[in-house]
């Protein structure tokens, strides 16, 4: 389902995601169970799962270096995050 995600993060040496409710837990997951063709699990991202902003931006400065990608996947249905379009 992810694939093409998992495909980008490798491209780019993307190192850090952060994942929200509720799609943020498949993500994750996709992220954990990736293997090689050979069956070995190549995980090398940090995972970050919350649903709070405040600790998504302060786990981003932590761990991710100067000029380098921190992935804050809001893209993913947020409306557990948020009262409406406003808030967000």
């Amino acid at each position: 389902m992810f694939d093409e995600l998992l495909r980008v993060l490798h491209i780019y040496g993307i190192r850090n995601v952060v994942t929200f409710p509720d799609s943020g837990k498949r993500i994750a997951q996709a992220i954990k169970d990736e293997e090689t063709p050979e069956g070995k699990n190549i995980v090398m991202i940090r995972i970050f799962e919350t649903n709070d902003m405040e600790e998504a931006v302060k786990f981003a400065y932590k761990f991710t270096k100067n000029g380098k990608i921190c992935l804050l996947s809001t893209a993913s249905p947020s409306y557990s995050l948020w009262k409406n379009f406003e808030e967000k």
